[in-house]
């Protein structure tokens, strides 16, 4: 197993700085559920079974739920909805129940804090709070009194928010060009890159300090379904490399950028 990688069975080696972790979700059993968490959000991945129940409760904060390639009875907010397989869905805060009808996947993204993340592979991570991140916001505006579904085969925007969480959802048909990559890094915040559906190669290049003895080498991370967390100041991209691939990037707090570039669908529900 690589440096920084982690499996659901696996004891956690400390954390060398600035590294990045990925959990690989392809040995997951059926009805099963992993956590895994970063300093701001907590990722809880499910393959699910006909009937598989997913129960959450959050004190104050929205959450997500995507579902994959199985549709769901969602039950939050006082409202109970049928929703439908390839859908972002936002939940309200409080009390969720969702139900799923067949075998597939639905990954929900919760900010922190959040009883579940307790739960995560690497919750010992952050036992000592990582300095310099972006904080969130601490009394943020919650718009959704209701569910709230999008679907990601409608309309050209597939950025979604609530008042402290983003998520994209990004699909490639064929191999990216690798003449056309995008390595960049962000100096105060994580990044999290949920890999839902085909095969990514994550390449990350970790800058070199002054200590020469905390220098890593490059990475070159190929998965399927996965979530690795990017710290801060790691220089990344991710290649697709199957036929259909899956991509979602979660960041906390939303990012102003792709604000003001028009990029988010609800953005307006938190102006």
């Amino acid at each position: 197993m690589m440096p920084g990688m982690l499996h659901p069975t696996s004891a956690l080696a400390a954390r060398p700085p600035l590294a990045a972790r990925l959990a690989q979700f392809d040995a997951l059993a059926p009805g099963s559920t992993t956590v895994v968490r970063t300093q701001s959000f907590a990722v809880a991945f499910t393959r699910t079974q006909p009937d598989t129940e997913l129960r959450a409760s959050t004190a104050g904060d929205e959450s997500f739920a995507l579902l994959l390639d199985t549709a769901a009875e969602v039950s939050a907010g006082g409202e109970a909805l049928a929703v439908p397989a390839r859908s972002v869905c936002l939940l309200p805060a409080g009390d969720s129940r969702i139900i799923a009808k067949s075998a597939g996947t639905i990954a929900r993204i919760f900010a922190l804090p959040c009883a579940i993340a307790t739960q995560a592979l690497n919750d010992e991570d952050y036992r000592t709070p990582l300095p310099g991140l972006r904080a969130l916001p601490e009394a943020a505006p919650t718009a959704a009194r209701n569910p709230r579904i999008f679907d990601v085969d409608q309309g050209e925007q597939h950025y979604f928010q609530t008042a402290k969480l983003m998520v994209s959802w990004s699909e490639r048909t064929e191999p990216r060009d690798v003449s056309n990559m995008s390595p960049h890094s962000h100096d105060d915040f994580e990044q999290g890159s949920l890999v839902l559906a085909g095969s990514y190669v994550h390449h990350l290049r970790t800058p070199w300090a002054a200590d020469l003895r905390t220098w890593q080498e490059d990475q070159h991370l190929a998965c399927g379904p996965s979530l690795l967390v990017i710290p801060p100041r790691i220089i990344h991209t991710s290649q697709a490399t199957g036929q259909l691939n899956i991509l979602c990037d979660i960041f906390a707090p939303p990012r102003e950028d792709f604000i003001r570039r028009g990029l988010v669908a609800n953005a307006a529900d938190y102006r």
